[in-house]
């Protein structure tokens, strides 16, 4: 126990490290009138247009606009994925945990989720923190998932109950010190993402 305490403050030293960094942040902004035209959306992707890829790659992946096309979407995520955006990552991390237009890689899709999770996506957050819960992929890990899962329960996103009951679930298993243990790294994360909202803030108003 006292080994795999030490190995999680250890991931979690690393992640804090990780986290403070300067992150750029992208959001899907394709034209509205190209909102529900994917054929439009595509050729967008193919140009290059990074919003346009994630917006593809996510239409198809989850057939939102009508057509589910696992292997398309793959092509359009990976560009997306490699340039740092998190919803690539993640919908390309669960394309390997799930084997969907890929051949299936838990590991590589574990590290795609722990990536996009670390860029502050709470939908990654969630799929990360119940594959520790779960053993999904990766060795459980009570601790991480409830850290995992407790940062995504407190954002809005669509798993945000789900997380929240997970958590639930998670600190009646927990030891007191471990749970003591895990929201003092919570503590430090959310200590960073302020910090980082505040030096970006700022770096705006220059």
């Amino acid at each position: 126990m006292l080994r795999q305490s030490a190995e999680v403050f250890m991931q979690f030293s690393n992640l804090a490290r990780l986290l403070s960094l300067p992150l750029i942040w992208l959001s899907l902004q394709v034209p509205s009138s190209l909102a529900n035209d994917l054929t439009d959306i595509e050729s967008l992707a193919k140009q290059g247009n990074q919003a346009a890829q994630v917006a593809a790659g996510q239409a198809f992946f989850t057939g939102s606009m009508g057509e589910t096309d696992y292997t398309k979407a793959v092509r359009y995520l990976k560009p997306a994925a490699e340039a740092n955006h998190p919803v690539a990552k993640r919908l390309l991390g669960l394309a390997y945990l799930e084997g969907k237009g890929v051949t299936k890689d838990e590991k590589f899709g574990i590290n795609l989720l722990n990536e996009a999770a670390k860029l502050k996506d709470a939908e990654a957050q969630y799929y990360l923190g119940h594959a520790f819960h779960k053993g999904i992929g990766v060795d459980t890990n009570l601790i991480t998932a409830y850290i995992w899962l407790s940062l995504s329960s407190e954002a809005h996103n669509p798993h945000q109950a789900n997380a929240q009951e997970e958590v639930s679930r998670i600190k009646h298993i927990l030891a007191p010190g471990q749970i003591e243990q895990a929201n003092a790294i919570l503590a430090s994360l959310k200590h960073l993402y302020l910090q980082q909202k505040a030096e970006k803030s700022q770096a705006a108003q220059q």
